[in-house]
């Protein structure tokens, strides 16, 4: 694991993760196409400078819904509903930090590189992890995990949460 572990940074990798692979999978979670290389190539022509941003920024919203709709639930959070700090420090490192040239799918779930390893079995539809601490690698990482070992195996998987401080 990293020694300058930047939270913010993992859950905006974990994001592009998450749409990536959920584009992807037969039936998609969420009808998107700006993550794969061909979305990519069409959104760099109108967006040269933040084409990565403006595609998962679309697939976030339309994950979002979805994940809204299968939780259903108040005062809890996903990984597509977080507090408005949070979300501004996700959107920062998409500006800053991660490359509008990334190549989402070659560096799929790479952020798990600097994560604890979890070993999670497949869950499908809403799964509670219940207390998060979204500063913390062990936190990210169970969110993380939960939903590679649903994607591993094509099943649709919502890992909700509350946020310990």
């Amino acid at each position: 694991m990293a020694s300058n572990f930047n939270p913010y940074n993992i859950l905006a990798q974990l994001r592009l993760s998450v749409l990536a692979s959920g584009e992807a999978l037969p039936g998609k979670f969420w009808d998107s196409d700006g993550l794969r290389k061909t979305g990519q190539t069409d959104l760099l022509m109108v967006f040269p400078r933040t084409s990565l941003v403006a595609a998962s920024s679309h697939a976030a919203k339309l994950a979002q819904a979805h994940h809204d709709a299968v939780t259903r639930a108040s005062g809890i959070y996903h990984l597509f509903r977080l507090p408005p700090d949070i979300e501004a420090s996700i959107h920062h490192e998409l500006l800053t930090t991660i490359s509008n040239d990334r190549d989402v799918q070659a560096k799929l779930w790479s952020e798990l590189e600097d994560l604890p390893k979890l070993d999670v079995p497949a869950a499908e539809g809403p799964v509670n992890l219940g207390e998060i601490k979204l500063t913390s690698a062990k936190g990210i990482s169970k969110i993380a995990h939960v939903y590679k070992a649903a994607f591993d195996v094509g099943l649709s998987t919502v890992p909700y949460f509350t946020l310990s401080a």
